[in-house]
């Protein structure tokens, strides 16, 4: 993963655990599901968040289905 991407991810992360309360479990859910899906984008030769388009998020989450999770997990 970049580091552009890694030090926004580290910001997020930072700012839900210590604003936002969110448990450590929380925590570490959101950072596996947010570095998958950062990791598809740069896939994709997508290198910035502002270049994200609702096609990339729905091509993701085609993908997610794909590999097989349910609905409940691809929701999450």
């Amino acid at each position: 993963m970049s580091e552009t991407f890694k030090n926004q991810l580290d910001l997020f992360l930072k700012y839900i655990k210590y604003e936002k309360g969110f448990s450590l479990n929380t925590v570490k859910s959101y950072n596996l599901d947010i570095s998958d899906f950062l990791e598809f984008l740069e896939s994709e030769a997508i290198t910035s968040l502002s270049s994200v388009l609702y096609q990339h998020i729905y091509s993701f989450i085609t993908k997610l289905g794909k590999m097989g999770l349910n609905s409940s997990s691809i929701e999450r």
